[in-house]
C-alpha cells in the first residue's frame, strides 16, 4: 500500500521525519493537481493532506480529492489545508482528523486564514515566518485555563491577531498590540514570557494525530474509500485532467 503525506511547515516545527519514522512517502505541501497525479500517475492508495498552497499558487481542488476517492484512494486531512478540505468533504468520505477539523465542522472556526501562515521555500525546510491564528487561539485558551490572563484579555488579543494579515501575524505582536490599547491593564512581561514558553501548537498535534491514524489504518484491515462517488466531468475538470495528463502543458501551467 503506497502512502503519500503532503506536509511542510506544520510538521517542520518539531523536525518530524515522516519517511524514517512512519515509513510514508513525504511530499511538499500540495498544490493543484498534486493529489490527482499522486493517485493516477504514481498509484498512491492513501493520501494524508496536512499542508497545501494557496493564494499565488493554485490550491488543491475539491474535485481532484473526490476523484481520488472515487478511484479507491483513502484521503485523510488534518491541521491546515487538510483540515479545511476535510471539513468541506467529510460527508463524501474524506477522513478528518483532530481538533481543528472538528472546530471547522462545528462552526467554531469559519475563516480560511485560521490555519494560514507565511513560510519559506523547501530549500529552507518551509521555515515558518508567522503564526497560525488557530494556534494563537489554543495558546490563549490555555493561558486562561491556567489563570494567567482573563477571558476578556484573551478575546482582545485574539481580535488583534485576527485583524493582522496572516503573513505578519504572531502571538507576541498581538500581545504588544493589546498592551498598547490597554496601557492601564497591560499583560506583564512575566506573563507574556509564560505564554510564549507554553505555546500550544495545535496544528502539529493534529498533524501527528493524522500520521498515527494512517499508521493504524494501514496496519489493520483497511476499508477502501467509497468508489460510487458521482464526480461530474465538467468542462473545467475535463480540461484540468487533460492538463495534468500532459506533462508538457502541465509544467507550463503549474
Amino acid at each position: 500500500m503506497k502512502v503519500a503525506i503532503f506536509s511542510g511547515p506544520t510538521m517542520r516545527t518539531r523536525q518530524v521525519d515522516i519517511s524514517s519514522v512512519f515509513g510514508f512517502e513525504s511530499r511538499p505541501p500540495a498544490k493543484r493537481g498534486d493529489i490527482y497525479r499522486a493517485v493516477v500517475g504514481d498509484g498512491v492508495s492513501v493520501v494524508g493532506l496536512i499542508d497545501g498552497y494557496f493564494g499565488s499558487v493554485p490550491s488543491v481542488l475539491h474535485k481532484e480529492i473526490l476523484s481520488a476517492m472515487a478511484k479507491g484512494c483513502t484521503v485523510f486531512g488534518a491541521a491546515s489545508m487538510g483540515a479545511l478540505r476535510a471539513s468541506e468533504l467529510h460527508s463524501f468520505g474524506m477522513i478528518g482528523i483532530g481538533n481543528i477539523f472538528h472546530d471547522f465542522v462545528c462552526g467554531r472556526l469559519v475563516r480560511d486564514d485560521e490555519v494560514a501562515i507565511e513560510h519559506g521555500p523547501e530549500q529552507v525546510g518551509f521555515a515558518p515566518a508567522s503564526e497560525a491564528l488557530v494556534n494563537i487561539r489554543y495558546t490563549l485558551a490555555n493561558a486562561v485555563t491556567c489563570g494567567k490572563i482573563s477571558d476578556r484579555a484573551s478575546d482582545e488579543v485574539t481580535e488583534m491577531a485576527a485583524n493582522t494579515r496572516y503573513s505578519r501575524r504572531t502571538l507576541l505582536g498581538a500581545l504588544h498590540l493589546y498592551n498598547q490599547r490597554r496601557p492601564h491593564e497591560t499583560i506583564s512581561e512575566e506573563t507574556i514570557g509564560w505564554i510564549l514558553a507554553n505555546k500550544v501548537d495545535q496544528k502539529f498535534r493534529d498533524g501527528s494525530a493524522l500520521l498515527n491514524a494512517i499508521r493504524e489504518f494501514t496496519a489493520g484491515d483497511c476499508n477502501r474509500a467509497q468508489t460510487d462517488l458521482d464526480v461530474k466531468q465538467t468542462r473545467f475538470f475535463t480540461d484540468f485532467r487533460a492538463t495534468m495528463d500532459n506533462s508538457l502543458v502541465r509544467d507550463l501551467v503549474y
